[in-house]
């Protein structure tokens, strides 16, 4: 499992990295916590990514799915 930081969950789905770390917070974008990191599987957030890009139209992070139903989803 690769794990991304916050500021590189940021880049790849573009909002800013206030807004990824209260995402996390409200459970929209499911992650760890380790001491003071908030870690993210990249497959989780890949597939995120994929989900808001294949809606016409800028897609809001607050409309994507359940966090559970997107780390079922990239779960092999």
């Amino acid at each position: 499992m690769r794990l991304l930081r916050t500021q590189e969950v940021a880049k790849r789905l573009r909002p800013h990295p206030a807004s990824v770390r209260r995402l996390a917070a409200q459970g929209v974008i499911p992650h760890f916590k380790v001491g003071g990191w908030r870690l993210f599987d990249a497959r989780v957030v890949e597939s995120l990514r994929r989900e808001r890009g294949t809606r016409s139209g800028k897609r809001d992070l607050r409309e994507a799915p359940p966090a559970a139903d997107v780390a079922a989803e990239a779960t092999p």
